[in-house]
């Protein structure tokens, strides 16, 4: 179901947090990471043209809630409360599909 976010749909999303948070605080390191609860689906789906039967998805958002641990710059530790969602489009077509991540802050602790 999440092909299309490569092989590895665990490290894409790490390495996009880990990018993501270096872009904010260049010293910043990913201590842990860790799923928080089930993720969330959303699907459209197209029929599927000739004689197939069966409907081929077009777009897919998925929605992982995400608790990772990091130490920035001045050495403080926090534990981030996240949503990282994903957005697929174009999955019909291969050539055109395109996929971009959001990162939403809910809760930041210091630890």
């Amino acid at each position: 179901m999440l092909y299309w976010m490569g092989n590895d749909y665990v490290e894409t999303l790490v390495s996009a947090l880990r990018d993501g948070l270096l872009k904010q605080d260049p010293g910043t390191r990913l201590i842990s990471v860790h799923c928080a609860g089930e993720p969330e689906f959303e699907t459209a789906f197209k029929p599927k043209g000739g004689s197939e039967t069966t409907d081929v998805a077009t777009r897919m958002n998925v929605t992982f809630p995400v608790e990772a641990v990091v130490v920035d710059t001045a050495q403080r530790q926090w534990r981030l409360f996240l949503r990282a969602e994903y957005h697929a489009t174009g999955l019909d077509v291969p050539a055109s599909s395109q996929v971009k991540a959001d990162f939403n802050l809910s809760r930041a602790e210091p630890v």
